[in-house]
């Protein structure tokens, strides 16, 4: 034999066992694969999240209309916690309570106040004061 024909029969061989090698990958049956199953439950409840402190301004009111350009900002938090009044930053006393005086600009005034506790717990309140100068 030459070497013309043992090249030609091993490249037949080979390109038969690619063929068998090729049917035989696709009649074996696949395994499934693994997916993670969703965490999405319907009529579940939400997961809980964070607590939050309680924070109540009680002066001025939402929507309050005054005639002096400055107002002063009364509330109540939990004990000692962090309060900030727009720029201003002070600390609830022993019973939560909170007081500072605050300057207006006239026309609307948005008045924001955060609360944090110790443990780094937050409430927020924004409010809206509107001043009008008296003529």
């Amino acid at each position: 034999m030459s070497k013309t024909y043992l090249l030609l029969i091993g490249g037949l061989v080979i390109l038969a066992l690619a063929i068998g090698g090729y049917a035989f990958y696709k009649s074996t049956p696949r395994l499934p694969t693994y997916t993670q199953p969703s965490t999405n439950y319907p009529n579940q409840p939400a997961a809980p999240t964070k607590n939050q402190i309680t924070l109540t301004v009680t002066t001025p009111q939402n929507g309050a209309q005054v005639a002096t350009p400055t107002i002063t900002v009364i509330g109540k938090t939990v004990a000692n916690a962090d309060v900030s009044i727009n720029d201003a930053d002070l600390k609830a006393d022993a019973a939560g309570n909170f007081t500072t005086t605050i300057a207006l600009e006239e026309g609307d005034n948005y008045v924001s106040v955060t609360a944090v506790d110790d443990s780094g717990q937050v409430a927020e309140q924004e409010i809206t004061v509107t001043y009008t100068p008296a003529n």
